[in-house]
């Protein structure tokens, strides 16, 4: 899940979850192509290449499918579901160049 050094206090956050939340454990699909039909607003998306939940290679066509006024998306390379600080620069400069 990450690509880094974990800070310690991030990493007793993530043991919290997985002890004491019941996550999914299948791709979401409750967003469907008929329900997102009238939604028009722009849409970024930014999806990781190694998110173990997420993966780019997945999100990243079910996302085209789904939301029709998808604008960019931005596929992390080498990156895991936790950003390193060059990827949070990378998705900062994004967003103040999409709004």
């Amino acid at each position: 899940m990450f690509d880094t050094e974990i800070d310690p206090e991030l990493l007793l956050q993530i043991k919290y979850v997985y002890d004491y939340v019941k996550l999914e454990t299948t791709f979401p699909s409750y967003a469907t192509k008929e329900e997102m039909e009238n939604y028009k607003a722009p849409t970024l998306l930014f999806a990781a290449e190694n998110d173990v939940f997420f993966p780019a290679k997945k999100v990243v066509p079910r996302a085209r499918n789904i939301f029709l006024s998808l604008s960019k998306t931005v596929t992390l390379n080498n990156a895991s579901h936790f950003q390193n600080d060059k990827n949070l620069k990378i998705i900062i400069e994004e967003i103040e160049k999409f709004f």
